[in-house]
């Protein structure tokens, strides 16, 4: 897979083959996941979680704020929702910097209050409704 680029996703199958691509071919484990309300950040996270062989159920961590899930392999990946997450001293609060960098796959969905804070490599992830219930999704590759 090549960055930046854009993908059109109809069914789970194409999303499924097109994380399984995503993962394979990334050399980073930060995506930050952007898109309006029900674009499908969520499902693209559960998504990579069936990919990545997540034993755990995957739901959004808007309330939460962080959710962990465990592999088969005992891994550890973050799932992240900043929505609600006003400030930067929040952000301190929930610990994200042990997110961040803890080399562990790490999927934050509403990213914006954190993009200038990363040092990290990381892929930028866009999505949006297309017609007919498609969603056209962009990746750029940030160093």
């Amino acid at each position: 897979m090549e960055f930046p680029c854009d993908y059109t996703v109809t069914t789970v199958n194409q999303l499924d083959a097109f994380t399984a691509e995503l993962l394979q071919s990334a050399d980073v484990k930060l995506f930050l996941i952007e898109g309006d309300l029900g674009s499908g950040k969520t499902t693209l996270v559960q998504s990579c979680c069936r990919q990545l062989q997540v034993i755990d159920a995957v739901q959004s961590p808007t309330f939460a704020l962080v959710n962990e899930y465990r592999t088969i392999n005992n891994q550890v990946i973050y799932h992240l929702d900043l929505y609600r997450v006003q400030t930067r001293e929040e952000l301190l609060d929930i610990g994200i910097d042990e997110y961040l960098y803890s080399g562990h796959y790490c999927f934050i969905e509403w990213p914006q209050i954190i993009k200038d804070y990363i040092a990290e490599k990381y892929i930028s992830v866009y999505i949006e409704h297309a017609d007919n219930n498609n969603r056209q999704i962009k990746l750029k590759r940030y160093e």
